[in-house]
């Protein structure tokens, strides 16, 4: 069993210890839906594990589950900061992308991104490699570790839906300029034909 106490001796206990080719062997691992059923809940989050923990370790699923229970224990708990994704406000250590330096096509990319999150996690390097100033090798980026990967994603997602949102906000005051333009044009437009009016009918009085 010593085999067993280096395997999770080497298990990652956090974001920051998970490198991002380690996770995206997770991204594709198949996991079982959650159900309502509290205990069928608990036997859920227990099956996905063994299944990340295979993908991690490189054990069949049938070798985990072969394993004292606690060794599997052990393991399970090593991994159990994935319940919860670190926090928006770490910065990362590299520095990102203000918006006017990235390439229209790069700000549509991300966009797609984040409005199909099935997209998200598989294209990390991508997004890495687009948004950092730092250049990366598709080797640095993949041993970048997840807490400076996901903070890079949160910063650029955060710029880039503050300049979208700008952006946004500029375009509908514009609309509102021009919409009082036209309705300032309208009414001097309608005073116009009052007026004629009633200058014809002053004149027909006569």
């Amino acid at each position: 069993m010593n085999n067993i106490e280096e395997i999770i001796k080497n298990l990652p206990s956090s974001w920051k210890e998970l490198k991002l080719k380690d996770y995206l062997k997770i991204v594709d691992v198949s996991l079982i839906e959650y159900t309502n059923d509290i205990y069928g809940a608990d036997f859920v989050k227990l099956d996905n594990a063994i299944r990340i923990l295979s993908s991690l370790t490189g054990l069949t699923v049938d070798e985990i589950e072969k394993l004292p229970m606690s060794y599997v224990n052990q393991m399970v708990a090593k991994i159990s900061f994935m319940d919860k994704l670190p926090s928006e406000r770490i910065k990362p250590p590299f520095k990102i992308k203000r918006i006017e330096q990235i390439t229209f096509e790069e700000y549509i990319s991300f966009l797609n991104y984040t409005h199909k999150p099935e997209l998200i996690f598989s294209n990390l390097p991508n997004i890495i490699r687009q948004f950092s100033i730092t250049p990366f090798t598709q080797e640095e980026v993949e041993n970048l570790n997840m807490e400076d990967v996901l903070s890079c994603f949160f910063l650029s997602k955060k710029q880039l839906m503050t300049s979208l949102n700008n952006s946004i906000r500029q375009t509908v005051m514009r609309l509102i300029k021009l919409k009082m333009i036209e309705v300032k044009e309208h009414l001097l437009k309608k005073f116009k034909i009052k007026k004629q009016q009633s200058t014809s009918n002053t004149d027909s009085t006569f």
